[in-house]
């Protein structure tokens, strides 16, 4: 599980060249044609500051550091009263999940928190069957436990002493121990009350609506109360104070109570927020790993003053936007016989929900990044479409290119919807490998987000290539990208 690597830095954009060459023909000379579509974060701030009920993006907010393709979490064990180790017992244990060793994260990591739980129970029952001796030893710890009258807990508690029975299937057992704690880790910080009420918090804000529908009022008293509560976690508070900056008119005089009311919080500099604020500058901060909250928003709210001037501010316009996409979501929900009591509703929403329509969100608010793959998909984009900036690299026009200069003067609409790329068989059963398994002559879809992609987004990508059978390429940069850069992306001549 655990590995020592050495850190290494490439740009993003050198990064594509050489994995477009792995998924197309090796007996090609040129790449296999691609679909480029290039994304502006600056319309969508709201995504940067949003949890994503998602094991990837939940885990990360445990996240210390990350080496290469590893994610280091610290993972305290007195929260789930587990013993990983019965000769030496710890209070937490670091991990390293590694994107390209770990399947299991590999495949879990983009699934709803609730479906992640079903969906390693099934692997573990599988991986079981396959070795007896590992269900024997680990079924007899759960029996003895039975007769002895400790109390029936999960099975997976008794993997650290079942593994002592079997020393070659160590690092099995680790792996799949180690995602058992940090989804039960992730499940009972989710039960928390305060991360329950941050949550609705942050869709009322993102919505303009509550989750009965109403309009969202006296955002700064709610916001300040959320803040100011000492059950609140400090990036919580960060992030709540962040997501009001970008989605609120805000004054002078309410920048001043927000700092102050964050003045004494530290947060980690492994935030987020490191796309807008220089995570090596230490003004503010008492170590090196953190940094003063209200130091951070004050960058913020200068750099998207200096930087983006009035495109910050979200017009009228936009918001009726943001509650007619948030209206036409379904109201969120999650299984009720899954492992934890997850709530699916949010702070004094007692109405009844209805099911989604395709899988289990607690998130209402819907990213642009969706919109816009959603009208390829359907070989359509609309005039106004939800990003500025998208270009379709290929050798003739397309009827889904748009200007990067003049971004909604010429865009041509398709006479009706229709899918560009039936599903294959793959994809229609919803397996997570059929998607790429299944694309041997398709076209390539590289999704380039100037200012970083998301875990949301990325999920969007990962379903697009499911439900469409194509193989798919996203990435990002780490900072805010100036127009006239994203402008020179967008020239045809960058791709060769």
């Amino acid at each position: 599980m655990t590995r020592e690597t050495d850190a290494t830095v490439s740009s993003p954009m050198s990064a594509l060249p050489s994995r477009l060459s792995e998924l197309s023909d090796g007996s090609r000379i040129r790449p296999a044609p691609v679909d480029v579509l290039i994304l502006d974060r600056t319309v969508d701030l709201a995504t940067l500051f949003i949890h994503d009920f998602h094991y990837g993006a939940m885990a990360m907010d445990l996240c210390e550091a990350s080496v290469c393709a590893c994610a280091r979490f610290r993972v305290p064990l007195a929260e789930i009263d587990l013993v990983w180790d019965p000769a030496e017992p710890v209070a937490s244990v670091e991990v390293d999940l590694d994107e390209d060793m770990d399947m299991i994260w590999r495949e879990l990591r983009h699934r709803h928190i609730a479906d992640t739980v079903d969906a390693l129970s099934a692997t573990f029952d599988a991986f079981l069957q396959s070795q007896p001796d590992a269900a024997a030893a680990l079924r007899q710890r759960t029996m003895l436990a039975v007769h002895t009258g400790s109390g029936q807990r999960p099975e997976w508690y008794d993997i650290p002493r079942a593994r002592a029975s079997c020393p070659s299937l160590k690092n099995e057992l680790d792996t799949f121990l180690a995602h058992f704690v940090l989804i039960e880790v992730l499940l009972t910080r989710f039960s928390d009350w305060a991360l329950d009420r941050v949550a609705a918090m942050e869709q009322d804000l993102a919505c303009c609506r509550t989750s009965r529908g109403r309009r969202f009022r006296h955002a700064l008293a709610r916001v300040l109360a959320i803040v100011e509560n000492p059950n609140t976690l400090a990036i919580d508070k960060l992030r709540i104070a962040l997501l009001y900056l970008v989605t609120q008119d805000i004054g002078t005089g309410e920048l001043e109570r927000l700092l102050e009311s964050l003045r004494k919080v530290m947060v980690p500099t492994t935030f987020s927020t490191e796309r807008l604020v220089d995570a090596t500058s230490t003004d503010g901060s008492t170590s090196s790993g953190h940094v003063r909250a209200d130091t951070v928003l004050q960058t913020a709210w200068n750099h998207l003053n200096v930087a983006l001037g009035m495109e910050m501010r979200k017009s009228r316009a936009e918001r009726r936007e943001r509650r007619e996409r948030s209206r036409s979501r379904s109201r969120s929900r999650t299984r009720r016989d899954s492992w934890s009591n997850l709530s699916a509703y949010g702070a004094g929403d007692d109405a009844g929900v209805e099911e989604a329509s395709d899988d289990f969100e607690l998130c209402r608010y819907n990213n642009r990044l969706a919109v816009i793959l959603r009208q390829f998909a359907e070989n359509v984009f609309q005039p106004e479409c939800a990003y500025p900036l998208a270009a379709d690299l290929q050798n003739g026009s397309s009827i889904k290119q748009i200007s990067p200069v003049t971004p909604r003067s010429a865009a041509r609409v398709a006479p009706a919807p229709s899918p560009l790329f039936p599903p294959t068989e793959a994809s229609e059963t919803g397996n997570g490998d059929g998607a790429c398994s299944a694309t041997t002559s398709g076209r390539t879809l590289v999704v380039y987000i100037a200012g970083g992609i998301m875990p949301s987004e990325a999920r969007d990508v990962y379903r697009f290539a499911q439900r469409t059978g194509r193989s798919a390429v996203a990435g990002g940069s780490c900072i805010l990208t100036p127009r006239q850069v994203l402008a020179l992306l967008c020239h045809r001549g960058a791709a060769t």
